[in-house]
């Protein structure tokens, strides 16, 4: 995954170069590897796959319920 796009750093209110450097901080944490502004997932990471869908799908339920309650 290339974590240098100006785009996604814009959405996320920030720079490339924070963005580059929180994953720098989490690739030292064996999560994924770094070469140059690239990411490459690590079993440490995909091994959270099971949570990850899990807290997506709440969130997704949550917004879901917040929209019904806005509608009436």
């Amino acid at each position: 995954m290339w974590l240098g796009d100006a785009i996604d750093a814009l959405y996320l209110q920030t720079t490339t170069d924070r963005v580059a450097e929180i994953a720098l901080g989490l690739s030292k944490r064996g999560l994924f590897t770094m070469a140059r502004r690239y990411a490459t997932a690590l079993p440490a990471l995909m091994d959270q796959r099971e949570r990850f869908e899990k807290d997506a799908a709440e969130a997704q339920r949550q917004l879901e319920a917040k929209h019904a309650f806005e509608r009436g």
